[in-house]
């Protein structure tokens, strides 16, 4: 473990698979510790969900796990009604960019803005899904 620079941007799989699974354990640690939330992010960034509940404690992350699952039932609805190979492309690229942030990298996702994008995907995702043919 000493052996991992943590300021290297390089780092081989194994180390960043190790930092991501540490990044994770601390997090959940925090929320556990800290049920109301707490302003300690831990060693490493995590997924969204997780910093959510970092932040703003087991209520949190229930609500973050709500607000994740219901855009993505809206997208995966959409994306079994589209019509043409480009829409479904386009869906599938929004699935991917939503299961990675919620997941693996919450970075910026956990600002104002990207809340703002969240909202914005939510919306849209209901639009797409009330036209009869995507």
């Amino acid at each position: 473990f000493s052996m991992i620079k943590f300021s290297s941007i390089f780092v081989s799989q194994e180390e960043s698979y190790f930092l991501r699974t540490l990044g994770i354990m601390d997090s959940i640690s925090i929320i556990m510790q800290n049920p109301f939330g707490s302003s300690d992010y831990g060693t490493t960034a995590t997924g969204s969900i997780i910093s959510i509940g970092v932040s703003f404690g087991i209520i949190g992350l229930i609500i973050g796990v709500i607000i994740y699952y219901r855009t993505f039932i809206i997208y995966f609805n959409a994306f079994f009604r589209t019509n043409t190979i480009l829409g479904g492309l386009g869906i599938a690229i929004i699935i991917g960019a939503l299961f990675q942030s919620a997941i693996f990298s919450g970075y910026e996702w956990m600002s104002g803005g990207g809340f703002i994008v969240l909202l914005l995907l939510h919306v849209k995702g209901n639009m797409i899904n009330s036209k009869e043919n995507i």
